[in-house]
């Protein structure tokens, strides 16, 4: 993530990278950085923090990492490709600023909005990134689309994680099918359910 001037990548295995450079964090010992980001470690979790309450949470796995971004202090002005229009759950903005309303279609949401906000290889925050992705789907893939039997042991490990029924219960069985761990349903667990959900058309 970047906040301000300060570049904090946290990567796999268990490393993490400020400002292009590997820096240890010890489990309570937390680093504070000159320009009042501190970024601190609790056994595989990572949590980073700016001086104005920004934050990212990184929860390392074997083969990939669970990461939730929390806002700054009220007032904040959010941008990006996680972040909605005007507030309002039902739009989204390009890198340019134009507002899109839902229902998008498939090549609106990753080519239009999706490309716009496509990060540039030499402005890629992943560690020392080889190759980096650069491509979209063909189309969209959901729960539904997986073999029956995948997505039947896929439903019940997270089924037995608890996860609530309807979009989270969706998500998780994809997820877990995809990354092919029962572990990858815990970022599920507990977490509220969405105010909307977007399907491209």
């Amino acid at each position: 993530m970047r906040m301000g001037k300060t570049r904090v990548a946290v990567c796999l295995p268990s490393r993490v990278e400020v400002n292009g450079r590997t820096t240890a964090i010890s489990p309570g010992s937390p680093l504070y950085l000159p320009t009042g980001v501190d970024v601190s470690r609790r056994g595989n979790v990572y949590l980073i923090r700016s001086p104005n309450g920004e934050s990212v949470r990184a929860e390392l796995h074997d083969k990939w990492i669970d990461v939730s971004v929390g806002l700054g202090r009220r007032p904040f002005k959010v941008r990006g490709l996680l972040a909605n229009a005007g507030n309002n759950v039902h739009r989204v903005a390009t890198r340019g600023g134009v507002a899109l309303t839902w229902p998008l279609s498939f090549k609106v949401l990753y080519h239009r909005y999706g490309d716009s906000w496509r990060v540039k290889p030499g402005a890629s925050l992943l560690c020392k990134a080889k190759r980096i992705e650069h491509r979209n789907p063909a189309r969209p893939f959901y729960a539904e689309d997986l073999r029956r039997d995948v997505a039947q042991r896929a439903r019940a490990i997270c089924r037995k994680a608890k996860v609530r029924k309807g979009a989270l219960l969706g998500a998780c069985t994809l997820d877990v099918a995809v990354i092919g761990r029962a572990g990858a349903a815990r970022a599920y667990v507990g977490a509220p359910a969405p105010v909307a959900v977007g399907r491209p058309r």
